[in-house]
This record gives C-alpha cells, sequence and structure tokens, in this order.
C-alpha cells in the first residue's frame, strides 16, 4: 500500500480537516507604513529616519510597530491600526536589535518617551494622548503628538467629550 505525504501548498490545519484558525497581530496597511516613514522622513519616506535614535533608514529601512499592542476599552479601533499608533523604528527582528528591541522589551525609558503604551484604561493608554519625545535627526528631545492624519502635531490633542 502506498502512502502519500502531505499535500503540497496546503496548510496544515486544513489538511486534516481541523477548523482551526490561526491568529496573528495585525499588521499596519500599507497607507500607514506610508504615513509613518513620511512622517518620520518630514514629507519624504526615502529619506525615513528612526524616530527613537535619529538614525537613517532609507526607504526600505527599519520597521513601523505600534506603540500600544492590544486593543483597550479607550484606543478605538480605527486609532489602533493607525498612524497615531504606529512609529518607524530602527532594529531588526532576527536578531531583535536596536530601539525595536528596547521597545519590545518595555526598556522603561522607551516607555517615557512614549514609543511604548502599556495596556490600560484611561488617556494615558490611548495613542492619541500620549506624546512621544523624538531623539537624534534635526531637534532631538522635541515632545510631540502624532496625529490620526500621519503627522506630527505641537499640541496635545482636544479630550473627547
Amino acid at each position: 500500500m502506498k502512502r502519500g505525504g502531505p499535500v503540497r501548498g496546503i496548510p496544515l490545519f486544513r489538511r486534516w480537516g481541523a477548523r482551526a484558525v490561526m491568529r496573528r497581530v495585525p499588521a499596519f496597511r500599507d497607507a500607514v507604513n506610508l504615513a509613518c516613514r513620511a512622517r518620520a522622513g518630514h514629507g519624504d519616506a526615502r529619506n525615513a529616519i528612526c524616530e527613537a535614535c535619529g538614525a537613517l533608514l532609507g526607504p526600505d529601512g527599519g520597521e513601523v510597530r505600534p506603540r500600544l499592542a492590544y486593543v483597550t476599552g479607550t484606543c478605538p479601533p480605527g486609532v489602533f491600526r493607525g498612524p497615531a499608533n504606529g512609529v518607524l523604528l530602527c532594529g531588526s527582528v532576527f536578531p531583535l536589535s536596536g530601539c525595536r528591541a528596547r521597545a519590545w522589551a518595555m526598556d522603561p525609558e522607551m516607555g517615557a518617551r512614549g514609543f511604548r503604551i502599556r495596556p490600560g484604561t484611561g488617556l494615558a493608554h490611548d495613542p492619541r494622548h500620549v506624546p512621544v519625545v523624538l531623539g537624534g535627526g534635526g531637534a532631538p528631545g522635541v515632545t510631540v503628538w502624532l496625529s490620526p492624519d500621519g503627522t506630527y502635531a505641537s499640541e496635545p490633542p482636544v479630550r473627547d467629550a
């Protein structure tokens, strides 16, 4: 009796009839990636820099990562998956390095500068109301708020009523 191997091209959870659903963290849409890169490049995505340290990344370097990793009661889904929650950070996945590694590891300095927001309720956990302290580049140490339209704002947003 001939036994065949698994069918190529069909995911494992579908081969054996299981109805498992594979879940992953939703990635930022291409429009959000472009908006964050343009913001970090001051209008030109080709000159993008790391928003935390100011290292020049170019058009394909770095990765846009969420500041708030999980949806909470104060963060609407449109804001969670929008430019106000995304920051362009240097570093790689394997091995995890750069500013991305520091944010992922919940470095207290990265949290204090607004590059990582802990889940919770209240305005302190809403990406629209948590400022970011930029590093490097032309103006290190400048406090800005990331707006939902993909730009820097120099003043805090108006509180929703």
